[in-house]
């Protein structure tokens, strides 16, 4: 499964896939882009995370 995003910086993206890490419906997860882009004069990271749901759950 991939997912994509923004974030307000590297910080809440390294949160957030280490929430995904211990969540019980997923068994990995691996960044695959991130990138900084600018909306409405507000810098944000943007990524995408493929992940890998556990089976059995």
């Amino acid at each position: 499964m991939q997912l994509e995003g923004k974030a307000r910086d590297n910080f809440a993206v390294v949160h957030f896939i280490n929430n995904l890490e211990v969540s019980m419906y997923i068994q990995s997860v691996e960044l695959v882009s991130s990138k900084q882009l600018e909306i409405s004069g507000v810098k944000l990271q943007s990524f995408v995370l493929s992940c890998v749901l556990r089976s059995g759950v």
